[in-house]
């Protein structure tokens, strides 16, 4: 990497090494063979320039390239507005995702980011709905309530973001906004599709697997703009326990993780060389 302005810089080339100095003719030539010793000042100089330089290099990547504003750093515009469209066109476009039934009643349904599942609660069948896809959610909100995830559960992020157990406390209570909002209502029409799912024919489960995607789809679609409130309200309570600076650490560690080249695959211990029997 080339620091900005050191190309341009008086006695520097553009790859950072120091130019020498041109002789004039008032000034004599070194004797062929022998090196020109430079004084101790200039050795200092060259060493705390040195030093300095990779400090900056250090310090551009960990922290410069991370600005406090997120807004300002990553705009995930596109990316919010192609997750929208994902579940207001889901019910019409190829879906992703399907029907996973057991033989009790229970299971679970998922189309594009949106997914439900039905779990017996006693002896009968409950449902709750999850956003696996909150890109439309803005890119800060998502980040500050990473950041809380981080500090509750990820003691190492933690401890480096250096992160209080006071503050661990305040955060623990805090319950991300991830699910889908529905009513009472909304509930029992996606266990009656469930119940009609389950006793329908063969044939017939493509037909009711279709209602299912539709109704997930619209409380989906329904569901952004109170959704991305509802996170809003939640990442402000969680700045008002974080300072900026911790967040952003979690921030750097996360991409740090992504960059970060997987493991080897530990290799099979070698077998000691048996010696043949008789000898």
């Amino acid at each position: 990497m080339q620091f900005v302005g050191q190309g341009d810089a008086p006695g520097r080339r553009s790859d950072g090494e120091m130019n020498s100095p041109a002789l004039t003719p008032s000034e004599p030539a070194a004797p062929r063979g022998r090196g020109v010793k430079l004084p101790a000042s200039v050795v200092t100089a060259i060493v705390l320039l040195a030093v300095g330089a990779g400090a900056w290099f250090v310090w551009h990547e960990t922290f410069a390239s991370t600005p406090h504003d997120f807004s300002q750093y990553e705009t995930n515009d596109s990316a919010a507005a192609a997750a929208r469209a994902r579940f207001f066109t889901a019910a019409s476009a190829d879906p992703v995702g399907g029907v996973t039934w057991h033989k009790d009643g229970t299971g679970t349904f998922r189309i594009n980011g949106a997914w439900a599942a039905f779990n017996k609660d006693g002896k009968t069948i409950d449902v709750s709905l999850v956003y696996q896809d909150t890109r439309f959610i803005p890119l800060p909100d998502r980040m500050t309530t990473a950041a809380r995830t981080m500090a509750v559960f990820n003691k190492p992020a933690s401890a480096a973001a250096k992160v209080s157990a006071e503050q661990i406390d305040k955060l623990k209570p805090l319950v991300p906004p991830n699910n889908i909002p529905a009513t009472d209502a909304d509930k029992k029409k996606l266990l009656d599709l469930w119940a009609k799912y389950g006793a329908a024919a063969d044939a017939e489960k493509p037909a009711v697997a279709k209602q299912l995607e539709t109704t997930l789809c619209d409380l989906a679609a329904a569901g952004i703009d109170p959704s991305t409130r509802a996170y809003a309200d939640f990442a402000s309570k969680v700045r008002a326990i974080l300072t900026q600076e911790q967040i952003d650490s979690f921030r750097n560690q996360r991409r740090m993780n992504r960059q970060a080249p997987p493991r080897p695959a530990p290799q099979p211990a070698a077998r000691p060389a048996t010696k043949p029997a008789g000898k």
